[in-house]
């Protein structure tokens, strides 16, 4: 088993949810897990206000050299979780728009892509979003369901 991993390198899409105010707490859960490092790290304009930048690269930190919107990082990962997804991101991926780096990341990812929707329960419920979800399903993208109670399901699921 010479040079086998036993880690899994993710990359990091961040975008404009206000989930994301918890990312550290998100990220040290995962982290802790000890299965995983951030090999790289995008995020949306508006993720910035609801997590400074600084917070955003400080919590990952020590993990790896991370490279903060670099397409070149996504050669060193083993998969791009997208998280939180906001309804208006998974319209963006699922049309092929790539105007912030999370979205050109996606469309450039020559690794699997999982993506962990949030957002209100009526918007997920809505015709327009579940168009989105099925058309990055038939791209072959994973779609991560919500967790029970408070708990991020792309947490419960990957940990």
């Amino acid at each position: 088993m010479e040079g086998r991993r036993l880690y899994i390198r993710l990359g990091l899409g961040l975008t404009g949810s206000s989930i994301l105010i918890n990312f550290p707490t998100y990220l040290a859960a995962l982290l802790g897990a000890g299965r995983f490092c951030v090999a790289g790290l995008w995020a949306t304009y508006s993720a910035h206000h609801f997590v400074r930048s600084r917070a955003i690269t400080c919590g990952v930190a020590g993990v790896l050299d991370v490279d903060v919107n670099s397409l070149e990082a996504l050669t060193r990962c083993d998969v791009l979780l997208i998280v939180p997804c906001t309804a208006n991101m998974l319209a963006k991926i699922a049309s092929g728009l790539p105007d912030d780096p999370v979205s050109l990341a996606v469309l450039s990812a020559p690794v699997p892509v999982a993506i962990a929707p949030a957002m209100h329960r009526q918007m997920w419920f809505s015709p327009a979003t579940q168009r989105s979800v099925a058309k990055l399903v038939e791209y072959g993208h994973v779609i991560i369901l919500p967790g029970p109670g408070k708990t991020p399901g792309w947490l419960c699921q990957i940990r």
